[in-house]
């Protein structure tokens, strides 16, 4: 036993020997690829080992690499394919699918070099098609998304949302639960009337000017904001981009979003006030005590009415009154579902770029997030070909299988698995995963209204589990440590277990019972 262990050991110095050797050469000639790739912890550890200094300290660090994990990310999508059923084709397309999206996720920065890469290997290895590409693309809600973010950019040039929300928290005066709820009531309103991450910018921008002033530590209201923020986003369709792949895939209106989505989306954000103020009392006592002794004025009077407003005001008020009408005037002009959505969208991006002048290229250039729209467009198109090899149809049958066909069951289980996904890595991954889903279900006659309303609230408010549930969580924790202030996942999911599970909860709850009152 003891010789065997010594061959053993024997045996992995060796290996390590080589590898430090080998190492040596590569670092030599492609140094550059070091640091690009985080290599570093893997030839500290090499090194660590075979010298016997400092072990412990290098696992932490190889642990802690992004790239470590991407085979065990890739290795999980490909057995949970396999283990479902997948074949051939189909675990091709998994497999290039999943190689794409685990480096986007664990190298985010560059994730456009893993979607372009991995729709050029679909396309190379004959399982994307021209046709299929432009098909799966999702160009609708690009164009969606292009327009209304010409037209939320032209409003924050002209500190729209900014006068709004410092006009507010300056009514509040120095009563901080009634600045909070402001600030919480209004996360939930301007998520829902522009986009979540308009919204958590703005708020941000507000609740860094009141807390330097009163000296008080910003963590907590800044997840609480963000919370408020991801459940306000599941109220309109214009909400948060999931709302709009949702309405856009299901041909469900503005309209439907307010009788259906808003209600719910509104009882789930006064559960999240209760959690909150429980949970947030020591943090709000700190406020009151610095409210005693400061005067607080956030700005100026932001002059709402001023005569450089009105035109921002109209654009505004066009546009909303515009979506909310998008489906009688459809009907009205005998229009294809949503053509007037898509439509709203590109006449406000072309008249804000109107009204732009000189700075319409400006405009165009800084507002717009086109790297965004590059990667929805090439994730999409991925996404697509798992849906053309038969890989959805697999995922489907596996779902019907583990609900039995039981409304209720699958409703609960489709917006849990969304939503852990969600937490564990997007909200617009897990919904385009899952949209071909929903349709395949329906195109085998299920009822599927209840699973599009699922589906969203699974991908939008349990989103505020992690620090990666969604894109206003990323943006706002980015912002956080711009300011030098240091983001604490443990603490994030502290709170966000709370932000989340009771929330969705009461949400799922009362869809069940409105499906069963209808």
């Amino acid at each position: 036993m003891g010789s065997s262990s010594g061959m053993l050991i024997g045996a992995w110095v060796l290996a390590l020997q080589a590898v430090r050797a080998i190492a040596r050469k590569v670092i030599r000639r492609s140094a550059a690829l070091i640091p690009v790739l985080g290599l570093h912890p893997l030839v500290s550890l090499g090194k660590g080992m075979i010298y016997n200094r400092q072990v412990n300290m290098h696992l932490v660090e190889l642990l802690r690499a992004r790239w470590f994990w991407y085979a065990p990310v890739l290795g999980l999508f490909i057995g949970s394919g396999y283990a479902l059923g997948m074949r051939g084709d189909q675990l091709w397309s998994l497999g290039i699918f999943a190689a794409a999206i685990g480096g986007s996720l664990l190298y985010w920065e560059r994730r456009l070099l893993f979607v372009f890469v991995g729709v050029g290997l679909l396309m190379a290895a004959g399982l994307l098609t021209v046709e299929g590409f432009v098909q799966a693309a999702g160009l609708d809600i690009v164009a969606f998304l292009l327009g209304m973010m010409l037209v939320i950019g032209y409003l924050e040039e002209n500190w729209f949302f900014d006068r709004i929300i410092r006009a507010l928290v300056d009514m509040a005066g120095p009563r901080p639960l009634l600045v909070v709820t402001i600030l919480l009531a209004a996360s939930f309103v301007l998520s829902a009337l522009v986009n979540e991450v308009t919204s958590i910018v703005i708020l941000l921008a507000a609740l860094f000017h009141l807390t330097d002033r009163l000296e008080v530590r910003p963590w907590p209201f800044i997840m609480a904001l963000v919370f408020a923020t991801n459940i306000g986003s599941a109220a309109t369709v214009v909400g948060n981009p999931v709302g709009m792949m949702i309405a856009l895939r299901s041909g469900l209106g503005f309209i439907d979003f307010l009788r259906w989505a808003s209600p719910l989306a509104l009882a789930a954000f006064l559960v999240l006030a209760a959690v909150l103020f429980w949970k947030l009392q020591g943090p709000l006592k700190e406020l009151k005590v610095a409210m005693e002794v400061t005067t607080v004025r956030v700005q100026d009077p932001p002059g709402l009415f001023a005569p450089d407003m009105r035109l921002p005001w109209v654009i505004f008020g066009a546009t909303m009154v515009a979506l909310a009408l998008h489906s009688p005037l459809e009907h009205a002009l005998g229009l294809q579902k949503n053509s007037m959505l898509l439509a709203v969208a590109l006449v406000g991006g072309g008249v804000s770029l109107l009204l732009a002048g000189p700075r319409a290229r400006e405009l165009l250039e800084r507002r717009v997030e086109w790297s965004a729209l590059v990667f929805f467009l090439l994730l999409f198109a991925s996404v697509g070909t798992l849906k053309t090899t038969g890989a959805m149809s697999v995922l489907t049958e596996r779902v019907r299988e583990w609900s039995r066909d039981d409304p209720t069951a699958l409703l609960f289980l489709l917006s849990g698995i969304a939503g852990f996904i969600t937490a564990l890595m997007d909200n617009v991954l897990a919904v385009a995963t899952f949209i071909p889903v929903v349709q395949a279900l329906e195109g085998e006659g299920l009822g599927v209204l209840p699973l599009w309303w699922g589906l969203l609230f699974g991908a939008t408010i349990l989103g505020n589990l992690t620090v990666i549930g969604s894109t206003a969580n990323i943006v706002a924790a980015g912002m956080w440590e711009r300011r030098g202030g240091k983001v604490r996942p443990w603490e994030w999911l502290k709170l966000g277990f709370w932000a989340s599970l009771p929330p969705w909860a009461l949400a799922m709850g009362l869809l069940y019972l409105r499906v069963q009152l209808t």
